[in-house]
This record gives structure tokens, sequence and C-alpha cells, in this order.
């Protein structure tokens, strides 16, 4: 059953969802477009107002290239900072950390540390339910947004949705964004000339 979110809720966006945000609406290809601008602005004036959420883990992930280069500049002082997540993390990695994988995949014990080591240094995923969870302790309803599924991919730490379940985090796509929650404030025009 699908919980409808509430504009009152916090949008805490991962970073496959920051760089597809503007793909959904998939009828215009030109990057320097009206609508992809339109669309970046949107979604800038909401990190601004504090709707929706950007760690600074989730920056970091987002390559240089032509195609972000304005995007990672534009949100670049509007990351929230998550060093004071490191123990909560920790936390998480333990809990989380599929030992089945690592059996099955023969990982040495170096591999395995360096694996975990980058979901304490580099990888988001886990900032992002520490992040969730801090909100809630604050009394706040985050909603996590990512494109990940459930489907199996062998990381030895869980994936984003199995996290958010055992960890009562609400999660959703993308298009549940742009055309259910901001619906009233996003219209999508095709026109077909002849």
């Amino acid at each position: 059953m699908i919980k409808y979110i509430k504009m009152t809720d916090i949008l805490v966006m991962d970073t496959s969802s920051i760089l597809d945000f503007n793909k959904f609406y998939i009828f215009d290809k030109n990057n320097s477009s009206e609508v992809y601008s339109k669309l970046i602005n949107f979604l800038i004036e909401k990190i601004k107002s504090g709707e929706i959420i950007i760690l600074d883990k989730v920056y970091n992930e987002i390559s240089d290239n032509k195609y972000t280069c304005d995007l990672k500049k534009r949100i670049r002082n509007l990351c929230t900072d998550t060093l004071f997540l490191f123990e909560k993390v920790q936390e998480l990695i333990t809990k989380y950390t599929r030992r089945e994988i690592i059996d099955m995949l023969n990982f040495s014990g170096d591999e395995v540390e360096k694996c975990l080591r980058d979901y304490e240094e580099k990888i988001a995923d886990l900032y992002l339910a520490a992040y969730c969870n801090f909100l809630k302790g604050c009394g706040k309803n985050p909603v996590l947004i990512t494109e990940e599924t459930f489907t199996d991919d062998k990381k030895i730490i869980e994936k984003i949705p199995n996290i958010c379940k055992n960890e009562k985090i609400q999660f959703q796509k993308i298009p549940y964004v742009l055309f259910e929650i901001y619906k009233k404030e996003l219209e999508f025009e095709l026109k077909v000339n002849s």
C-alpha cells in the first residue's frame, strides 16, 4: 500500500535521483533546453527551501563532467554535512553487512575491509538512511527518493530499499515526486508540430 507524501515531508534524494530528475521529461534531449533549465531551477529552489535535502556524500558521488558541472556548482553550498552521522553509519554497516555475499564471493579480509571503508567514507547509501533516522528522531517525516530496487546485485551491504523497509523509512521513486508530490507546481506539455 502506498503512503501518500504530504508537502510537510522532507525529501532526501540519492545520487541517481538527482542525476535522473530531468530525464523523466524524455521528450527533450537537449540539456541546454528551456525545460531542462526549468526543472533544474525547480530542484534548486526546493533544495534552498529545505523541502529537498542533498547530503554532502551524495554531492561527492556526482561525477564531474559537462552534464553535471553546472548542477554541482549550484548545489555545492546547499548540501547537508554528514560528519555527525559517522557513528550511526558504522552501526548500520554492522547491521546490514551481508556475510553470505562475502562468503559467496570469497573476499579476503583486506577486500572486505576496503569495501566497508568505502561505505564509511565514500558511498552515500548508509548516510542517507542514517540521516533519515536522524530526521525521524527530530519528529520529521523523511522520504528517501531513490531509483534503487530490491533486486539483489550482490553488494556486501543491503540495498537502500531493504534498509528503508527495515528502518521504517518511507522511500519513493522520482516519477512519484514529479507527477504526484509536485503535480500542482509542475505541468508538462507535449506539443506535436505537423
